[in-house]
């Protein structure tokens, strides 16, 4: 299951955006379909609603994985020019979120210890927008935590779709739904930015 970001895809504008939100809409979908304690994967902007949610319910998630998740640390992320050509998301939310971006709650970092879930923070490298040391502290962070770092790049996924599947694939044989005492076999993933 892939849910659509508040002000992306099908979902249409709302009146506000915030990874807070964001966090809350997540655990809403997970709600409305009946999904336990999934394995929840998020990119970017999907990975700070992932580690919020996971932080704040740790019962709900059972594995995490976090693709070039923003680190929780204050950034200098430039707000580009607006594209002309139609979008697909809501402009606002590009905006708002790059703010949240480079001005976090300060005590995001202190809610990762709260993460329960087996986690995996893969990071894009050199090329990445963000740094690398400080995702390596988001995986420190979190119990259970541990970094991996393709040097590909933010779009990691798309840049090298066969070693990400096969670094997915290797954290879910050990962690993966198939290995959880309790909850599902679900999976939830989450992409925006």
């Amino acid at each position: 299951l892939v849910p659509d970001q508040r002000g992306h895809g099908e979902t249409g504008a709302a009146d506000g955006y915030s990874f807070e939100l964001l966090a809350a809409d997540l655990g809403e979908f997970l709600d409305e379909h009946g999904l336990v304690a999934p394995v929840v994967v998020g990119h970017s902007m999907g990975a700070v609603a992932a580690y919020l949610h996971a932080a704040r319910h740790p019962e709900r998630v059972g594995a995490l994985v976090l693709v070039e998740s923003p680190p929780p640390f204050p950034q200098v992320r430039p707000i580009p020019e607006r594209p002309s050509e139609p979008l697909t998301y809501d402009w606002r939310a590009r905006v708002e979120l790059i703010g949240q971006v480079n001005a976090p709650d300060p005590g995001w970092f202190g809610e990762l210890a709260g993460v329960r879930a087996p986690t995996l923070v893969i990071g894009g490298g050199p090329t990445s927008p963000f740094p690398q040391e400080q995702m390596r502290a988001m995986a420190e962070q979190i119990p259970g935590g541990r970094f991996h770092e393709l040097a590909v790049g933010h779009g990691v996924h798309r840049e090298a779709p066969e070693a990400f599947v096969e670094l997915l694939t290797e954290f879910l044989a050990v962690h993966g739904p198939d290995r959880q005492v309790a909850g599902g076999g679900d999976v939830a993933g989450s992409e925006a930015g």
